[in-house]
């Protein structure tokens, strides 16, 4: 688990604290950007302190260098989550895919506590474009991590790495994640940066994407079969015979 944090987030200890407990957790690298020291005594967490701020993407490129394990998961230090996405996403990394990440559907108030009682299925599937969310917590073999550009500080980096992917990507539905989306990227400080970041990518990177050009054709057509069921769908609750 990498987990780069400016202590800002409140989720942050008890997010350690539930990740260093969990069987399928070998490991939870904290790359601290904030000046303030953090220290978390356990034996499965290392804490990076840093001299001066990284920013995210560069937290993440150190975090995975540094990671000891086969399978490495970038988490946000601001959300609470159903722990069970570890034991599907391990699964789900058997197979050759690439990055695996939260359909936007998982996403539930910062106040309310992820909560297993109804015990939802949790499955996945595969996913064409970036979706919004995407990057708060991801899955993937380290092999598949392509290392961020320096010129991407806060923003983009999920883009890159999404679209970067050899193998398809995949989105895990039936979890809740609780959190208050980007809780410190979003300050205001950070503003001139994300847009510096938004522009490089677009204009830099983004037609150079090994994943558009191999699955752009099969993503065309399950959207297509979507838009078509989902016509059917609503012609059928309206009553209409025009189907």
């Amino acid at each position: 688990m990498i987990v780069p944090t400016l202590q800002r987030s409140r989720h942050l200890v008890p997010l350690v604290t539930r990740l260093a407990d969990h069987p399928r957790v070998g490991e939870i690298i904290v790359i601290n950007n904030s000046p303030e020291r953090l220290e978390l005594p356990h034996a499965r967490v290392r804490v990076l302190n840093q001299p001066t701020n990284l920013f995210v993407n560069p937290s993440w490129n150190l975090g995975v260098a540094e990671a000891r394990f086969e399978l490495i998961c970038i988490c946000n230090d601001d959300i609470l989550f159903d722990l069970r996405v570890l034991d599907t996403a391990t699964r789900a990394l058997r197979l050759p895919v690439g990055i695996i990440g939260p359909h936007p559907t998982c996403f539930v108030d910062d106040e309310r506590e992820p909560s297993t009682a109804r015990r939802r299925r949790i499955w996945v599937s595969p996913v064409y474009e970036r979706t919004p969310g995407f990057g708060t917590l991801m899955f993937m073999r380290k092999e598949c991590y392509a290392p961020i550009p320096d010129d991407l500080k806060v923003w983009c980096g999920d883009d890159y790495l999404f679209y970067q992917q050899k193998h398809r990507n995949l989105l895990f539905r039936g979890a809740h994640i609780a959190t208050s989306m980007s809780s410190t990227s979003g300050a205001p400080e950070f503003s001139v940066m994300k847009n510096a970041d938004t522009t490089f990518y677009l204009e830099r990177l983004a037609a150079h994407s090994p994943y558009l050009d191999r699955y752009s054709r099969e993503g065309g057509r399950l959207a297509r079969l979507r838009d078509a069921a989902h016509n059917f769908v609503r012609l059928r609750r309206s009553g209409s015979r025009e189907v």
